[in-house]
């Protein structure tokens, strides 16, 4: 919705929870008999391009990369560790990008300002979980769940920010896009990042602070591997495989903390990069301070 002057109001938004189930005549069925289909489920099930689950393509590249259930629950430990960065010092982290919101459910009013449906996720609990499909490594820790949510950013000129902030400028250096092989998704976030961060006439060690979009581990361990970033010098303050994952909201959400990070250090550098349907994924690079 643009609001004049060149600024623009972006909303993101998703409702994962009591999603619509869809019915519909097929016309291969005997007496065109209507066929069913939950629209979330399905979403997660079945990517369009590649006709297969999210989790199959993320158990494909741990396979054949030899990454082990030991190390995706250390990163699952590690990330929701992080986590609670963000909710020390009664969540002064997230209440610099969080507000409040009120829900009516007939007469009923629910304030939520919290996520909610996080899972603690403890290293010797999580051990003992089955791994999610026979002889897989990822589990119910190591991969995020459906959320609901809502994220919205101003995007605007630097004079026009300049004049509207309530804090240092961010600025947008560059993006970047890109696809890969079917039943890939885990490795996309690491070429558009790469493309962004040389449109932008930067190097990976130039980064101040990343934050990624993981729905499962094994994404951040292929990033790690194939950039040489420290994982524990992603995600500072969690990720959407622990507050889950709203799909529309989800980047939007990510690059907020970025920006809100970046602004506690001070000003510098920021990468977001994240996976999307049909094994594609973007990135963002921007800068915080004048």
């Amino acid at each position: 919705m643009s609001i004049g002057g060149g600024t623009e109001l972006v909303i993101t938004t998703d409702r994962t929870s009591n999603g619509p189930t869809i019915v519909y005549p097929s016309t291969k069925a005997t007496g065109g008999a209507p066929a069913v289909e939950d629209f979330v489920q399905a979403n997660f099930a079945r990517d369009p391009w590649a006709g297969t689950s999210m989790l199959a393509a993320a158990e494909t590249v741990a396979r054949e990369r030899g990454i082990s259930r030991d190390e995706l629950d250390d990163v699952a430990v590690l990330r929701y560790e992080q986590y609670q960065r963000a909710l020390a010092d009664e969540r002064s982290f997230q209440q610099e990008y969080m507000i409040p919101v009120e829900i009516r459910i007939g007469r009923t009013k629910i304030e939520e300002a919290t996520d909610s449906g996080v899972r603690p996720i403890d290293r010797a609990a999580i051990a003992g979980l089955r791994p999610a499909v026979p002889d897989g490594v990822h589990t119910g820790a190591s991969q995020t769940h459906p959320a609901d949510g809502v994220a919205g950013a101003i995007v605007t000129t630097t004079a026009r920010a300049r004049e509207l902030r309530a804090g240092p400028v961010t600025q947008i250096l560059s993006t970047g896009f890109a696809r890969v092989a079917p039943t890939h998704m885990p490795e996309a976030p690491v070429p558009p990042a790469l493309r962004a961060l040389d449109a932008a006439g930067l190097a990976m060690n130039q980064v101040d602070a990343i934050t990624t979009h993981n729905p499962f581990a094994v994404n951040d361990i292929v990033f790690a591997h194939e950039t040489g970033v420290d994982l524990a010098k992603m995600n500072s303050f969690g990720c959407s495989m622990i507050w889950g994952h709203p799909q529309a909201p989800t980047g939007t959400r990510a690059v907020a903390e970025l920006v809100t990070e970046l602004t506690l250090r001070g000003g510098g550098v920021g990468l977001f990069t994240g996976c999307a349907a049909g094994d594609t994924a973007a990135a963002i690079v921007i800068r915080v301070g004048d």
